[in-house]
């Protein structure tokens, strides 16, 4: 089975994040969409800025890099639209062998 996991800018998604990284290190096959949030951007109607914006955007940058390291199993994208895409490539074709 293949996981979609979309971590983006409306939500702070610590837990999703901390799941991903379990995940990833048990060898999952996991399709993983992923953004920054920018300075200003609201989250549960909160102004993301200052050092919470920076402690989340570093978040997402390490669960980026656990994602490259473990390559075979995990594929990353910046749209929905293109890790939708991938699933669906894997799913119906078989073209990505894990």
């Amino acid at each position: 089975s293949i996981l979609f996991f979309v971590i983006n800018n409306q939500t702070r998604s610590i837990s999703s994040m901390i799941e991903l990284t379990e995940l990833i290190t048990l060898g999952r096959r996991i399709i993983l969409v992923i953004s920054d949030i920018r300075d200003g951007d609201l989250v549960d109607g909160a102004k993301i800025t200052g050092r919470e914006l920076r402690d989340l955007n570093r978040a997402r940058k390490y669960v980026i890099d656990l994602a490259k390291r473990n390559s075979s199993t995990v594929e990353i994208y910046t749209s929905v639209v293109d890790g939708v895409l991938a699933t669906t490539k894997i799913g119906f074709i078989g073209l990505i062998s894990w």
